[in-house]
Order: structure tokens, then sequence, then C-alpha cells
């Protein structure tokens, strides 16, 4: 399906959505979905669908690449009178009830946007456009899968740099600079954690040197064509005692059952229970304080959740990390994590990276 035909078919489901609510038109300002919705990949650039016509609001710097990106959309060159513009437009079109990203608007632009522009109401969509992008497309999947391979490759040259003495700092520059020679960037800053440091989850980077011993953590991603990618694997560093082995081969097993028992129906909760309850069993309950997973698109993290708080089920087309962990404070962690997408006879897995334990 042509690129054209993708972005009309969810303005179709949005337009259907938002009729169904009575909401006249919807005005899109996540910079990620400006993009979802017309192919634009900029910022400072806001995107006003309504029932008869699509338009984009960008300004001088942007003008000629979204009469590129945009070919469907009517593209408006503004700038300091933007929101007068979009006034303009909005009542042209008759619109009395606008939807609004409420998960994205900050509270001063929607204030000076309500000073702009009176007369209207307002209602939230953040969540009905979540409901569309929540189920990747075919090209998205493509696209998502491909970075999950450059997350592979990376990998397997990254871990040959690694040596005692090289720093956390020294191992974000060298993943730096091998996403970069394949035209992708970071989906987030990694976590590159090693020692008492793979403790924490979501460690911050330090200049703390490996050293013998170490459990390493890395969590990383890599972005491409604007979608995220997401993977994390755990190595040892030297001579590892019988209980870091231990712990490593039960985040191991964790993720393979909860791997196992992906499967369209199954709920978020369900799923996370499986990881869980096998780390409960082996006496680390305590050390696995985070879901077990969540969305991967043009965020990071996207829906669905997949912990103890949400009952959502998991439908065919669904993007998904797996990522059970055990972190002993003080002392290191162990998380592993692949990315799968949820077919409809299981799943599909994205990474294929060993996950015996590596030690170098």
């Amino acid at each position: 399906m042509k690129e054209h035909s993708i972005i009309k078919t969810r303005m179709e489901k949005l337009l259907a959505k938002l009729e169904n609510k009575s909401i006249d038109g919807a005005l899109i300002t996540c910079e990620e979905n400006v993009f979802y919705f017309s192919g634009f990949r900029g910022d400072s650039t806001q995107v006003l669908i309504t029932k008869d016509e699509v338009y984009l609001f960008t300004d001088f710097r942007y003008s000629e690449q979204a009469e590129k990106q945009s070919k469907d959309l009517i593209v408006i060159e503004t700038s300091a009178e933007r929101n007068q513009k979009i006034g303009e437009i909005i009542e042209k079109h008759n619109i009395r009830t606008l939807g609004i990203e409420d998960k994205h608007l900050s509270v001063s632009d929607f204030d000076n946007f309500k000073c702009d522009i009176n007369e209207l109401q307002y209602n939230y969509i953040s969540d009905d456009i979540m409901s569309i992008k929540i189920s990747k497309s075919a090209s998205e999947v493509d696209i998502i899968s491909k970075n999950a391979r450059i997350n592979d490759e990376v990998f397997l040259e990254l871990i040959k740099k690694i040596t005692v003495g090289v720093s956390e700092m020294d191992i974000y520059a060298e993943l730096t600079y091998l996403f970069n020679t394949r035209a992708c960037t970071h989906s987030f800053t990694p976590v590159i954690a090693s020692g008492e440091n793979s403790a924490l989850p979501h460690a911050p980077l330090t200049n703390r040197k490996i050293q013998n011993g170490d459990f390493l953590t890395i969590d990383f991603g890599a972005k491409h064509n604007n979608y995220c990618s997401d993977c994390t694997r755990t190595i040892g560093v030297g001579g590892l005692d019988s209980e870091q082995k231990k712990v490593y081969y039960i985040v191991k097993k964790a993720q393979e059952k909860a791997l196992d028992a992906i499967k369209p129906g199954i709920s978020a909760k369900e799923l996370d229970s499986v990881a869980r309850d096998y780390i409960a069993e082996n006496g680390y309950a305590d050390c696995f304080g985070h879901g077990l997973g969540h969305g991967v698109g043009l965020f990071i993290h996207e829906q669905p959740s997949i912990n103890q708080r949400t009952e959502l089920v998991l439908k065919e087309g669904m993007v998904i990390t797996v990522e059970p962990g055990i972190y002993i404070k003080g002392k290191y962690g162990v998380r592993i994590e692949d990315l799968c997408l949820v077919t409809k006879g299981g799943y599909r897995n994205f990474n294929s990276l060993y996950k015996d334990l590596v030690i170098i």
C-alpha cells in the first residue's frame, strides 16, 4: 500500500471515531502524530483534520519539504499568526467541537490557543489516536523489524570492544558510532550499567570502568525512518559467582515462559504474571518492580503497557517488548529484552541474539 493510501486510511479511522463522539475536527500537535497523519518529518507543525479537507500548518523553514512529503494535504505557511490562521480554517469548516491531543499539548499552548480562538468546545482524543496506532500496519512492522535487526548487528560488534577497564561512557560512544554508521540514532538514551549500577533498572550513564566479576546490562534501541526499536542484553565480565549465574538463568527462563504465552486474547496483566510468578517462585519476588513490557512504535513507550495495572487484551499486530529483570540492591541486576509482534498464531520475535550467558 502506497504511503498516501496508508495516511488516508489512518485519517478515515480517526474521522470515524470523531463522528461517533460528535467531534467536528481534530488538531494534531504532537510531532510524531503529525508524521503519522501526514508523512511530514519535522517540528513546529500542526495538522488540522476536518471532514472535508486536511491542512498542514508550518513555517518558511519547512514549507517546501512539507509540500513534497504531504502531497495530499493543503500546506499553509504561517508563523506568528498561526493560531489565528488555524481559527480561520476552523470557522470555514464550521467546526464547533475540536479534538485535541490532551496527552501531548502543554497547558500553556492550550491556554494560548483558547485565547486566540474563542467560542470553541474541546474534546480529548489522545486515547482515540492511541487506539488507531496500537496495532501496526505491514509497513510499520517492516521498519521496526529492520531496526531490531540493526540492534542485533550492532550488539555483536559492540561486545567485541568491551574489556576490563573500558568505561560505560566509552561503550556509549562506540554504540553511538555504530548506530550512526547505519544512518540511525538512539531511540532513547541507552542504559549501559555495570556492576552495582546494573541494579538500577534505568541507571544513568557514568564513567565507571568495567571490572572483573561485573554484570553489564545494555538496554538500547535504534531509531530509523521515525520508528524505534528496543532490546536489552546482560553479559558477564570475567569470573561470575554461582549466585550471579543462577539469577541470570532465572530471568532467562522467565522471559522464555512469557514469550511462549504471547497470543491474541491474553491480557497484558496475565502475560506479566507469567514472568512475575516464575521469578517469585524462585525467591526474587521483591526484585522485579517494573512491568514486563510496553508497546513500541513512533514512541519508545506506547500502548499496550504490559503490567499488573492494565486489563488490556493483546491483539494481532501489536508490537511489544518482553523484558523481565531481577535487581539486587547494591550488588547487580539482570534484564533480558526482546521486541515482538503479536501474530495470529502467537508471536514473531524481531531479535535473534542468543540468550545463553555470555562471559567476556
